[in-house]
């Protein structure tokens, strides 16, 4: 059999270069994993977004490689190494035509090559699952949080687990079929708006945070990074600021990305107590994305989860009335935040797998 060769993609900043010729082929790849492993292709980034997306920036630095056989490209490895926080990290994203064990294999130790030249000791990633085996299935592998389950059998978790890797955690994928029901949503915010009483308010924006409110929107994704299970996945607080929020914004902007945020502000503090956050990409009428969902601790009680997240998806009905499905992903550990999607109507859809890999 032909012998693979890699090759790194430095040159993706000019869009004429041979480097960034070989995106769309990339692409392809990634279209054809994800009919192969869900059935559909509402998770794949659309394809200028992913041109944009490979570019690194002061706060990541991306690495991406192909595999080639024969003068055809076969696989792909991204690589995404945090610069601010996280210096030990990298997060790792494989492709291979057909699913091809011998063509992740050769990504799975490359990976692990760059890793070292980069002086990373952690490698991460998400792997998708349709199904879920049942407790006590010979092949069933069980998350260390004791929620959650793979087929440690299928090629690919044997790959991982193969290389060194180890199943940290898993999250419950779901989607919302929308329009959600008008009457379910008044009654389930309603409902909400009494228990979180006189003080708190809802506030929200699209695409750019006001002024006043950078200082509180940072504050909940530095939360973010800490507040929610991670199971024993190795991660640091985010560092996050009033210019980290702008520069992200910037980059949704570029991506030709929007989003909608919804948080709880506590009056007597001014404090921002909770939020969610809808993304989507423009390129697609249907599809959009519940990227992250929050309550700060001393706020929890109040039913603020419920609050935002009614209060978001009745606004997607108004900036974005073509969509059709709404996407999420849960710690399957986290029981409210799950007990919040299972009474809006989420329906499950498959499982995500954690997987880290400490080099020695």
């Amino acid at each position: 059999m032909t012998t693979l060769t890699f090759h790194e993609l430095t040159d993706l900043a000019d869009p004429q270069s041979a480097d960034s010729a070989l995106i769309p082929t990339i692409h392809e790849l990634v279209v054809q994993q994800n009919l192969r492993s869900m059935g559909h292709t509402d998770l794949v980034t659309p394809l200028e977004t992913r041109r944009q997306a490979m570019l690194g920036s002061e706060y990541t630095t991306r690495l991406s490689f192909v595999a080639e056989r024969g003068g055809e490209v076969v696989g792909m490895l991204h690589m995404s190494l945090p610069q601010k926080d996280n210096r030990s990290l990298v997060y790792v994203d494989t492709v291979a035509v057909d699913d091809d064990v011998e063509i992740l294999d050769a990504l799975f130790r490359l990976a692990d090559e760059v890793a070292r030249k980069n002086d990373r000791s952690i490698l991460s990633t998400w792997e998708p699952h349709r199904g879920e085996p049942e407790a006590g299935d010979p092949n069933a592998l069980e998350a260390p949080t004791g929620v959650g389950r793979i087929d440690a059998s299928e090629p690919l978790p044997a790959l991982y687990l193969k290389h060194g890797w180890k199943l940290e955690q898993t999250e419950r994928y779901s989607v919302l079929p929308l329009p959600a029901p008008s009457d379910l949503l008044a009654r389930l915010h309603a409902k909400a708006l009494a228990k979180a009483g006189a003080e708190y308010e809802i506030v929200h924006w699209q695409d750019h945070t006001p002024e006043e409110f950078l200082e509180g929107h940072a504050s909940l994704q530095r939360a973010m990074s800490t507040d929610v299970p991670h199971g024993d996945l190795e991660i640091e607080e985010t560092v996050y600021d009033a210019d980290r929020i702008l520069y992200f914004e910037k980059r949704i902007a570029e991506e030709d990305r929007g989003y909608v945020l919804f948080a709880a502000r506590h009056i007597p503090t001014g404090d921002l107590a909770g939020f969610t956050r809808i993304e989507y990409a423009k390129a697609y009428q249907e599809p959009c994305f519940q990227e992250e969902t929050l309550v700060k601790k001393e706020h929890r009680g109040h039913a603020l989860g419920m609050l935002v997240k009614t209060a978001a998806i009745a606004e997607l009905a108004v900036v974005r009335p073509g969509v059709k499905r709404l996407h999420t992903w849960n710690a399957g550990e986290n029981s409210y935040m799950l007990d919040i999607n299972v009474a809006l109507g989420f329906e499950k859809r498959g499982i995500e797998s954690a997987w880290q890999k400490k080099l020695s």
